[in-house]
């Protein structure tokens, strides 16, 4: 967008066409509306009636939203899940705001970097409408302020193991969130008594106990624990760009590194990225108590650590069956590396990346238990009926590669890729649960055959560890995919089988 069309979006006129046409036809808004800035105008009506359910909150409030921006953001669920708190954030990559927008609820001052000067005017627009004034908005390259800040302001050092092996200089954060070697799940707390997501520090949060933690902020005492609301003061957007620069350490830095390089061509190196972490890292390690890093969601969970170091937590969140995120976070206040598997309203699950299971939330269930409970059986070879129920686990926990570490021994695997079978619905699941109603083997003549004489034309078809795609499966048996029915198809034992399942159970 241009200064111009900025301006004129910012207006009572373009306010009131917006308003006007807000439930019409985009397109036919272009064609019929005659205005100078008709086109404008129906570009916000589309991305606004699209921001409905990604960004309600923006809808709301009748947000300029650019289009890029808008396709580049997280959704306001994602966002909302990140649930650090503290005294001051340092978001290094605005763009539409929504992370600093969600930050802006649990941190007493957000500091929002970005370099493009049009999306920096529209963040400061958006965040005024959105009642956010304890947001401000630094328009300069991300690289810039930190190189800046990290001369003004007040550096930390922060014990933080480099992948090499090397150490900063470190005045460690005392840290009691290490797993007891008799009790592998350290906590389990429920979303339906933490509304906000908020989680206890044993669970997420810049310290892994939810005591009180004394920090290196220029004599201030900071409450790290997520479940706490800390600060009630408000900072305002007063400040330019060279004003000055907040105090160090932050308790939390967040980047969210764009993945599209000039000519729009996908980036799939985090180096490549802008602004390059990896390049910052260790200056961002000495300016914060704790970095997060958002990555693809086809980043590998293995090259994160392989690339942050140890003191690592990597968590891959889903949203609807959807892999949306991967957060990197490191910081001396995580004692061993960790994956954590989250799906934002449902619930969630934690592990050593060593393989031990370390806490449990499941929104309305506990699960508790010692050893290695949690390394599940395998199904070796094919039976007539595995089980009741066919378990589809979430695609959260096949990104992480913990399907194998999440199930307890009453769930069998067919293999880490594959399907899991049981004979009741787990407490809490992380997936999905069909009741088996028959198991045929995959003999496309056969089963024709039998599909034809029993009226079945549609199947909404799930495969996993099966050779065939899901529109070669219906040629094969001359049906169409969609329909209420569902049947999966796999191997077990080398022999190709299809579940036909009833409608999905919970438990």
């Amino acid at each position: 967008m241009t200064p111009d069309e900025i301006d004129f979006l910012t207006t009572p006129e373009a306010r009131e066409l917006i308003e006007r046409h807000i439930s019409g036809d985009p397109a036919r808004v272009a064609l019929s509306l005659r205005h100078p800035h008709a086109a404008l105008i129906a570009s916000q009506v589309k991305y606004l009636q699209r921001a409905r359910t990604k960004l309600p909150s923006y809808y709301a409030a009748r947000c300029i939203i650019p289009p890029l921006a808008f396709e580049q953001s997280s959704s306001e669920a994602t966002a909302a899940h990140k649930a650090y708190t503290g005294r001051l954030c340092i978001d290094l990559t605005c763009g539409l705001g929504v992370d600093a927008l969600a930050f802006s609820h649990r941190f007493a001052r957000v500091v929002a970097i970005e370099r493009d000067p049009a999306l920096a005017a529209i963040a400061r627009h958006n965040f005024a409408r959105l009642g956010a004034p304890n947001i401000e908005v630094i328009c300069m390259p991300a690289e810039e302020f930190i190189a800046n800040w990290a001369k003004a302001g007040s550096p930390v050092n922060t014990a933080c193991d480099t992948p090499t092996g090397q150490s900063h200089t470190a005045t460690k954060t005392p840290s009691t969130g290490g797993t007891d070697e008799t009790d592998e799940i350290i906590s389990v707390t429920g979303s339906e008594s933490c509304p906000s997501k908020a989680r206890t520090g044993a669970t997420r949060g810049l310290a892994e106990s939810p005591d009180r933690a004394t920090h290196a902020t220029t004599g201030s005492q900071t409450d790290m624990s997520v479940n706490r609301s800390i600060g009630t003061g408000h900072v305002g957007n007063e400040r330019d760009a060279g004003a000055g620069y907040p105090p160090a350490p932050a308790d939390l830095i967040y980047a969210d590194p764009a993945r599209r390089g000039a000519d729009n061509a996908r980036l799939v190196l985090l180096e490549e990225c802008s602004p390059d972490v990896l390049a910052l890292l260790p200056t961002l390690r000495n300016l914060a108590h704790a970095v997060v890093v958002k990555a693809s969601p086809l980043f590998d969970v293995d090259e994160a650590f392989r690339l942050f170091g140890p003191r690592t937590r990597v968590e891959v969140v889903s949203l609807h069956g959807e892999c949306k995120e991967v957060l990197i976070e490191t910081g001396p206040h995580l004692a061993e590396p960790r994956i954590r598997v989250s799906l934002p309203g449902i619930g969630e699950a934690e592990f050593a990346r060593d393989g031990r299971r370390t806490s449990t939330d499941t929104g309305s269930t506990t699960a508790r238990t010692t050893g290695n409970a949690y390394s599940s059986h395998t199904v070796d070879v094919p039976e007539p009926n595995p089980a009741r129920y066919l378990i589809v686990p979430d695609v959260a926990l096949y990104k992480a590669r913990v399907v194998d570490r999440y199930f307890g021994p009453e769930v069998r695997l067919t293999s880490t890729t594959g399907y899991c079978f049981a004979d009741h619905v787990p407490a809490g699941l992380l997936g999905k649960a069909y009741p088996i109603a028959e198991v045929h083997p995959f003999r496309p003549k056969v089963l024709k055959k039998l599909f034809r004489e029993r009226g079945i034309d549609r199947l909404t078809i799930l495969k996993k560890d099966f050779p065939l795609t899901a529109a070669a499966i219906a040629a094969s048996l001359g049906i169409r995919e969609g329909g209420t029915q569902r049947a999966a198809f796999t191997q077990i034992g080398g022999e190709r089988l299809i579940f036909l399942l009833e409608d999905e159970e919970t438990a």
